[in-house]
């Protein structure tokens, strides 16, 4: 899955996949009427779920997992 992200290398490609979906996830939330729908909120998740993101991906890299 997302194959073409494998040549960014594993942390980035689940950095880029982890601030997507937070975001979306975000987004859900405020339209079912949860979530606070503020900008920052966005933002904020976005970039906390790319530093959960590329740990997950060094460690995958770290552990030798290629995908």
């Amino acid at each position: 899955m997302l194959d073409s992200l494998n040549a960014l290398g594993l942390p980035a490609k689940y950095a880029i996949i982890n601030a997507v979906m937070c975001v979306v996830f975000l987004y859900l939330l405020a339209q079912v009427g949860w979530g606070s729908g503020e900008p920052f909120i966005y933002v904020l998740g976005a970039v906390l779920a790319a530093i959960f993101g590329a740990v997950r991906g060094y460690r995958r890299k770290q552990a030798g997992l290629k995908d």
